[in-house]
């Protein structure tokens, strides 16, 4: 099995309450996916809560294989959380891939 892990920074916002909306959006939206993209084992998405870093959001998702995850990363339903939800806030992304 492949743990994809993924930070994302995001914009500043003009309040912590837009902010957090924003965040849970993004949240509900990429939970959700599994519902459409059955090998998509399992997705978490957690928020920082450490002032003094730097990225905002966690993605944890589980996969079979690492082709699953460019799998998920192309497909329609991912596409559309990140063409509108994501894109429009995140100002910075890191990513991890392995084996566990």
């Amino acid at each position: 099995m492949v743990r994809h892990i993924v930070l994302f920074q995001l914009k500043a916002f003009p309040s912590a309450a837009e902010k957090q909306a924003k965040m849970q959006e993004m949240k509900e939206a990429l939970e959700a996916l599994t519902k459409d993209i059955p090998f998509l084992r399992a997705i978490r998405v957690d928020f920082n809560i450490n002032p003094d870093e730097v990225f905002d959001v966690i993605l944890t998702a589980d996969l079979d294989s690492l082709a699953d995850v460019k799998a998920y990363s192309a497909h329609s339903a991912h596409q559309a959380v990140l063409k509108n939800i994501i894109a429009p806030i995140k100002v910075g992304r890191a990513c991890v891939d392995f084996v566990v």
